[in-house]
């Protein structure tokens, strides 16, 4: 798996399903060892690299897939291009013209398909990992002198020159639970949200 960890602390495809719901039993979303204010805590274990996604069971699943009484569905997608999410933190994005119909008739169409008259518009994306609609696995973020992520795990361990090794992207399981859907925009009444912190 590790050469294919190409983003290793961000998912964004649809592996990740947040079924939304607004009256659940609160005993249904309880799970042993979490403790209001503090969440779970360690109680994992020291080679544990998913943290509260543990506690999403097989009957947590079921639960979640229970609460919806209407097909209304919410598109969480949203317009990305070179001017969002600008912080010096991270890098911008570009979509690049890799083959255009132009280009090709001019270069390299025949070597290419072995023919001269249909040709294509192919684009490559630049574009950061940590933008629009994501989660964060639990390498993303570290702290002390010694870099160090969740469950104590070090980059002068577990880093390498493609992300983390442990507690990122590829070890998260799909996500099938109980989400809560806040519309802030709304309750601001503000559309779009002005730039910056919102509070």
């Amino acid at each position: 798996m590790q050469n294919r960890r190409v983003v290793p602390w961000v998912v964004t495809l649809a592996v990740i399903v947040f079924v939304v719901g607004f009256a659940v039993p609160a005993d249904a979303q309880m799970v042993k060892g979490w403790v209001k204010g503090k969440g779970y805590g360690w109680i994992w274990g020291p080679n544990d690299e998913i943290g509260a996604l543990n506690a999403i069971t097989e009957q947590k699943v079921l639960a979640a897939l229970r609460i919806p009484k209407q097909g209304k569905v919410y598109d969480l997608g949203i317009l990305y291009d070179r001017g969002s999410f600008q912080w010096p933190g991270h890098s911008p994005a570009e979509v690049m013209s890799f083959r255009t119909p132009e280009g090709l008739k001019r270069q390299d169409l025949e070597s290419i398909s072995g023919q001269k008259h249909v040709a294509w518009h192919s684009a490559a994306v630049f574009v950061n990992d940590n933008v629009g609609t994501q989660i964060d696995s639990l390498c993303h973020v570290t702290t002390g002198d010694d870099n160090h992520w969740y469950n104590g795990y070090k980059e002068s361990e577990w880093g390498s020159n493609f992300g983390p090794r442990r507690a990122c992207a590829d070890k998260m399981p799909p996500v099938i639970t109980r989400g809560v859907l806040i519309d802030v925009t709304g309750a601001k009444g503000q559309l779009p949200l002005p730039s910056g912190p919102t509070s």
